[in-house]
């Protein structure tokens, strides 16, 4: 799967048209976290079915600037105790007591699962696309 998320980041990356225009560098990592929980929101937006994904860390993330921002970001998430069909913003939503655990480091891999989502944001002046 992160062989196959690899391959998708190098051809968005080969074929983008601001490609040419902007490189791709690391991104600044006290300013990401808010873009990553805007991303994230958006991705549980289009769910239908589980649990809201709530942001545990961001293992990676590279931006691009162009005419408008690309980030390209990967994260691990754990489902918290809201339902997507709520609506709420991962923010709001409260992790169960075993996966409070987890973001403290103490994590059993067999109970519980952090999933790892590779998202490319942009983000224009006017709107967010996902």
């Amino acid at each position: 799967m992160k062989l196959l998320a690899s391959a998708l980041f190098l051809a968005v990356l080969q074929f983008s048209p601001a490609h040419s225009e902007a490189s791709v560098t690391p991104a600044d990592c006290d300013t990401i976290e808010t873009d990553a929980g805007v991303a994230l929101d958006l991705v549980n937006r289009h769910r239908r079915d589980g649990y809201v994904f709530g942001l545990f860390r961001v293992v990676d993330a590279y931006k691009q600037d162009g005419n408008s921002s690309v980030l390209y970001l990967t994260l691990d998430v754990l489902e918290t105790e809201c339902s997507v069909l709520s609506g709420r913003p991962w923010a709001s939503c409260e992790y169960s007591t075993f996966q409070k655990k987890a973001s403290l480091g103490w994590y059993d891999s067999k109970s519980k699962k952090i999933y790892t989502l590779n998202i490319v944001y942009v983000k224009s002046m006017c709107s967010y696309i996902l």
